[in-house]
């Protein structure tokens, strides 16, 4: 009996070895894919977060869960470099994604073509094997309403009547919301009178403080929104889209018939102020004094 169990340990002696033999050898590659996952993690964390999540609800974008399985991984990484190349050539799952999202195209990646492939080994490693479940859609957080100073404070960071501690430009030079707090904005970039119903507070919270967006890089990237600002624009997101009272939906047609009002009241008055001045040349005057003397 004991011979033949002796017999048996050299067997089991070179399996280990081939198994530890194995193992050594794949080693490395799992210590690369550790690091591709580190690193896609800080690309996610910096340009993704605001707009998607892993697994959790529905944010401006779809939850990216299981994508990988969905997605080929070239599709993932054309449509993560330019979503907007992929939409202008018919890609019928990047128009039906621009449908889905009310028309909002995500922008074009700024980052490596390695850094993307970083972001998609990260998102497959926090996805597990499965699937992500049919989307949620995206819900304002229940939060409770700021005090009107806060929200007094928010509305003059947004128009610029207050000035951001950092120095960044005022958000209505690029936004508007129909409010009649607001005097107008601009419309290079979208319309956030709802914004707090489409994103809710973390949302609305997440991409002003982290400026994911290209233009936003470019306006905010080196002057960041601090967090006591981040508040306060969003609590006025929050009170501008539950007030419809204050929501203006004809502004600008409004203040050009109010111009045109203002101008045709001083074009009559001012036949009435000047009503009793002398018509005539005041050289003439002085002219037929002179021919009379």
């Amino acid at each position: 009996m004991n011979r033949n169990t002796n017999k048996g340990f050299p067997v089991l002696g070179t399996l280990f070895r081939q198994v530890s033999y194995v193992f050594f050898l794949l080693l490395p590659f799992q210590s690369a894919l550790a690091q591709d996952q580190a690193a896609g993690e800080q690309v996610f964390q910096t340009y993704c977060l605001a707009c998607h999540g892993i697994g959790e609800a529905q944010r401006i974008g779809p939850d990216l869960a299981g994508v990988h399985e969905r997605r080929s991984q070239d599709w993932l990484e054309q449509f993560i470099k330019s979503p907007q190349a992929l939409f202008d050539a018919g890609d019928e799952t990047a128009v039906e994604l621009f449908a889905q999202f009310n028309g909002m195209v995500m922008p074009n990646s700024t980052v490596s073509d390695q850094q993307i492939r970083d972001v998609i080994a990260y998102i497959e490693s926090r996805s597990g094997t499965s699937t992500a479940a049919a989307p949620v859609a995206a819900q304002a957080s229940p939060a409770e309403a700021a005090s009107p100073e806060v929200v007094a404070m928010g509305a003059d960071l947004f128009q610029g009547g207050l000035r951001f501690e950092n120095s960044g430009p005022a958000c209505n030079a690029c936004h508007d919301v129909q409010h009649g707090s607001v005097l107008g904005g601009g419309s290079l970039a979208a319309d956030l009178t709802s914004a707090y119903s489409r994103m809710g507070a973390a949302g609305l919270g997440a991409i002003i403080s982290s400026a994911p967006f290209p233009a936003m890089q470019s306006a905010y990237g080196d002057k960041p929104v601090t967090e006591g600002e981040v508040e306060q624009l969003v609590a006025f997101f929050q009170s501008a889209d539950a007030d419809e009272d204050q929501q203006q939906t004809n502004y600008g047609s409004r203040l050009f018939i109010s111009g045109a009002l203002g101008a045709g009241l001083l074009f009559g008055l001012i036949p009435l102020i000047w009503r009793n001045r002398r018509i005539g040349s005041i050289n003439q005057s002085i002219f037929d004094r002179q021919n009379q003397a």
